[in-house]
């Protein structure tokens, strides 16, 4: 089947808005391919001079989304040149050129013919069909001054393309169309087209310009979504909480889920006021207008404030030292130094803030106290002698693992008689938290 047509379109709407070789508006033969292959899709019979070189020229061009047209050109039902395949991307132009000596012939029957079998595709147009003599073949187009294809684009709404020339003014310029790597075609200077998916697309824009000049440019234009995490870390305070976020270039938002918010920042720092569960959530957004969201949720105990010379004993009043356990060798970090007035002391133990499944030795002189305990809310509680013959006494909180917020932490409070103390330490798989206690010398 076969037309002779300036709009593709009024044919078959499915075909896309493909103009004619030499001025993008006049007519051009469009052609559905048979799929009977050797079929004859044009032919003619002209006079020739013998013993004379002819050139055989034309330009042939794909309009659907697949299968390109495959032609043999022939004189005389003897082939010219090889078979001839269109571009894979619909609505490129590409010329097809042979030399053709004449010998004793006087006649020339001129036919292109169908060398392709698919029933979907094979749709094609061809144009500027040229027979004459070498030597009065017409001087090649000046295209120095062509129009130029090369692009640029802009990705707002996650999906939405935005494409527009380099080049602004060509008054040689007829015609501008587009392949969006999806399937979809269009044409324009500035063309706008939404991708349904994330990927690399190639894009590329064909340029027409006069005489009979094109020019086609390539980019790869990528529809990437957002993606963003965020880490937490205790501060040492119960409740204040460090968040770390993956950037990627985006601009972030910060909902800690107490009703508070945070701004454009990598890393925040927070502080919870009151026990509860929280959903903290991580909005980012790219600059291409992705949006992506991610949440952790927070279960936030804070220790209960006890007024001082209340301490909340449920234990035994005196701790027992345990047989000494075979422990990693450690650096010691020492977190304070107090000094006391009493003769023991009232030490309590809880997680800082989050409880994420810490778990501690207590030693003290290099005794254990405590072995394989968690921190919790409730606090671990125990009472510990402070005397006079020893310069200092080490309380030393030992890792057994870090949780699942690294490092291991604890709020410690100390009763001195009616006097508390407040420390907030730390250990981890390299150090040990310590702090020393000192017994005041008498009046």
């Amino acid at each position: 089947m076969y037309t002779v047509t300036a709009d593709l379109k009024a044919w078959h709407p499915s075909m896309p808005s493909c103009g004619d070789h030499s001025s993008k508006k006049g007519k051009m033969l469009v052609v559905n391919g048979a799929e009977i292959p050797n079929v004859k899709i044009w032919s003619q019979t002209i006079s020739v001079k013998p013993n004379t070189t002819y050139i055989f020229s034309t330009w042939l061009q794909h309009v659907t989304s697949s299968n390109p047209a495959r032609l043999q050109f022939s004189i005389n039902n003897t082939p010219i040149g090889a078979v001839f395949k269109a571009n894979n991307m619909a609505c490129i132009w590409d010329n097809f050129y042979s030399i053709w000596q004449s010998g004793k012939n006087t006649t020339a029957t001129i036919s292109i013919i169908n060398k392709s079998r698919e029933y979907t595709g094979n749709d094609f147009t061809i144009d500027d069909i040229y027979f004459g003599v070498a030597d009065e073949q017409p001087p090649p187009a000046d295209c120095s001054n062509k129009a130029s294809a090369r692009f640029e684009f802009k990705v707002t709404d996650c999906f939405n393309a935005t494409f527009r020339l380099t080049e602004k003014k060509n008054k040689r310029l007829t015609g501008v169309s587009w392949n969006f790597g999806d399937g979809s075609i269009g044409n324009g200077s500035t063309p706008s087209h939404r991708y349904k998916k994330y990927g690399n697309y190639k894009v590329t824009a064909i340029v027409s310009s006069r005489p009979s000049c094109t020019d086609t440019f390539t980019r790869i234009v990528q529809i990437k979504p957002a993606k963003t995490a965020f880490g937490i870390t205790e501060q040492g305070q119960p409740g204040k909480i460090a968040f770390t976020a993956i950037r990627n270039g985006h601009t972030l938002a910060w909902d800690f889920g107490d009703g508070l918010k945070g701004g454009d920042e990598s890393i925040v720092v927070h502080q919870y006021t009151e026990s509860g569960d929280y959903i903290s959530t991580l909005t980012a957004t790219s600059a291409a207008g992705c949006r992506d969201s991610f949440q952790k949720s927070i279960a936030i105990l804070l220790p209960e404030k006890m007024p001082a010379g209340q301490p909340a004993i449920t234990g035994p009043s005196t701790a027992v030292a345990l047989p000494a356990a075979q422990l990693e060798k450690r650096n010691k970090e020492i977190i304070r130094t107090i000094e006391v007035v009493q003769d023991s002391i009232t030490v309590l133990l809880y997680d800082n803030g989050i409880i994420d499944g810490d778990s501690i030795t207590l030693l003290l002189d290099d005794q254990v106290l405590l072995i394989h305990k968690l921190l919790a809310r409730t606090p671990l509680q125990l009472r510990i002698p402070v005397s006079r013959d020893k310069e200092s006494h080490e309380l030393t909180m030992y890792a057994e693992n870090l949780g699942s917020i690294p490092p291991n932490t604890a709020y410690m409070v100390i009763m001195d008689g009616t006097v508390k103390y407040e420390v907030y330490i730390s250990s981890s798989k390299k150090s040990n938290g310590v702090v020393l206690f000192t017994r005041r010398p008498p009046d």
